[in-house]
């Protein structure tokens, strides 16, 4: 029985590092990708008619790279996190580091793959984005011009991830990753601005990054 709990606690402790309701977020872009592909495709005089297993592999794909991403974020703040919050899975000791840093790692592996089903292209825009969540997890976070825009830049790679599934039209759309690229480096600036402490200066670029977006 102590055995049995012990193991579900550890599953919830691993969960709770992937933070399941975030996940579905990145399902978004997939989406609005995915229905680029089929509104190009159609506006050409095509039959607008994707594979929907394709969508199948880039949603799990998707999943386990936002996952990735996220459980390496604990893995990579576990030392601020023992002083600033003590109660999350790794400084807890209720998920050791190693093993947070595995599974993270297996989910951003098991995105690519999942991403090589639908073809090369996607596969690669795939490693592409799973380093630059690794990137800012472990550096790109911590700098005020380069964090916002490695985050941005990974949603907007979500969005053509999605518009993969027909690489001929992401490579024709791709000016359309500006879109997100500008608004969740906007978002994210004013987010390092509330925990860091920012400037006026990064509020007025922000708020004309979103004013440019719309």
């Amino acid at each position: 029985m102590r055995s049995s709990h012990s193991v579900q606690a550890r599953l919830t402790a691993y969960l709770q590092l992937l933070r399941p309701a975030n996940v579905i977020t990145a399902l978004a872009d997939v989406l609005a990708g995915f229905a680029v592909a089929g509104a190009a495709l159609s506006l050409q005089g095509g039959t607008a008619a994707t594979e929907w297993s394709a969508l199948g592999w880039l949603l799990a794909a998707t999943a386990g790279l936002y996952g990735g991403g996220v459980v390496f974020n604990d893995v990579f703040d576990a030392e601020l996190d023992a002083s600033e919050r003590p109660e999350r899975p790794i400084p807890s000791g209720r998920a050791s580091r190693r093993g947070a840093a595995l599974f993270g790692g297996a989910l951003l592996a098991g995105g690519v793959a999942a991403a090589s089903q639908v073809g090369v292209v996607s596969a690669g825009l795939a490693a592409l984005i799973a380093g630059g969540a690794v990137l800012y997890d472990a550096r790109a976070k911590h700098h005020a011009f380069f964090g916002p825009l490695t985050m941005g830049a990974c949603r907007g790679g979500n969005l053509l991830l999605g518009a993969s599934a027909v690489p001929a039209v992401m490579i024709g759309s791709w000016y359309l990753a500006l879109l997100p690229i500008a608004y969740i480096a906007a978002i994210t600036a004013v987010s390092q601005g509330e925990v860091h402490g920012g400037s006026a200066r990064t509020g007025y670029v922000a708020l004309g990054l979103v004013m440019g977006v719309i």
